[in-house]
């Protein structure tokens, strides 16, 4: 049962880095709710070989759940509470009316996903009804992998960041290959909710806010690259250094070459016949990085 050790390892690790996430998103078929529901892919694109089976590769969306389209996308906020939640609709509008506008889609089935909008294209837009708690979710298309690094979360992947089709965010090709996009989000807490650290760390959730300029004097020199990453962490600075985000706020190095290497996790259906994984966001030799927990579940 390997992954039920290496979930014992990591058990022991959390409490060193371990940060909540502001926006925590997830393809699950078994457990959602409707309000937390962005979208559904067609399961019919998820039947490839290798390490990606089973994970959502080059499918269209829809907004409706039936026979075909049946893999739910889902995000949730720790910040909702009961009558105050973070919840996602569709619109005919090119705009929310007041909310937060995420998404362009082609239809309300068989869509393209887009970020930018195009009167003759688009029919449809996915919109975000924010709780009190939250100010803000922002999204980000790009081609950088390194957004989890200031507190995205990664939604999906897309060929095209116009009207493109979509994957999970772990789904691979062709021997490793990825399609290009990535679609990034990260939810932001209204300076109403934000309680701030002497180290200019929101106490949630244990990343540095610039908006924390606002409650704590020492807090005015922070850095906006390091708005959103772990205390202590290295972020690019500029194209060849980064800088160390913690006070006081003025240690840079020479940019890494990165050395991340994968890593296989093998079971046997006997023994396990469902593995399931959950990231977390830690701080292993003063880099921000995502800490895959993987567990048995039957």
């Amino acid at each position: 049962m390997r992954a039920i050790l290496l979930l014992t390892i990591a058990i022991l690790f959390v409490p060193a880095g371990f940060s909540a996430e502001l926006l925590s998103c997830e393809w699950n078929k078994d457990s959602y709710t409707q309000e937390e529901r962005l979208f559904f892919a067609n399961e019919e694109f998820t039947n490839i070989e290798g390490d990606s089976s089973g994970k959502v590769l080059s499918s269209p969306v829809a907004f409706q759940e039936d026979q075909n389209y049946n893999f739910p996308l889902s995000c949730s906020s720790p910040l909702s509470v009961d009558g105050d939640k973070l919840e996602f609709y569709e619109s005919t509008q090119p705009n929310c009316k007041g909310n937060e506008t995420l998404l362009h889609f082609t239809d309300d089935t068989n869509a393209l996903a887009s970020t930018q909008y195009n009167a003759s294209k688009h029919s449809q837009t996915l919109c975000a009804k924010l709780p009190t708690t939250i100010s803000s979710v922002d999204i980000v298309v790009s081609q950088d992998n390194n957004y989890d690094n200031i507190g995205y979360t990664c939604l999906f992947r897309t060929n095209s960041n116009r009207s493109g089709r979509i994957s999970s965010c772990d789904a691979e090709f062709d021997n490793g290959n990825t399609y290009d996009y990535t679609v990034w989000a990260r939810a932001f807490q209204s300076e109403g909710s934000l309680s701030c650290n002497s180290d200019c760390a929101s106490s949630l959730d244990n990343r540095v806010r610039t908006a924390c300029s606002q409650q704590v004097e020492s807090c005015q020199e922070v850095p906006s690259m390091c708005d959103g990453s772990l205390v202590g962490s290295w972020v690019d600075y500029n194209s060849t250094h980064q800088i160390n985000c913690e006070k006081p706020w003025n240690e840079y190095r020479t940019n890494p070459v990165d050395n991340s290497t994968s890593i296989q996790v093998d079971t046997s259906e006997a023994q396990c016949p469902n593995v399931i994984s959950q990231d977390y966001s830690v701080i292993l030799d003063n880099e921000p990085v995502k800490m895959k927990v993987y567990m048995c579940s039957d």
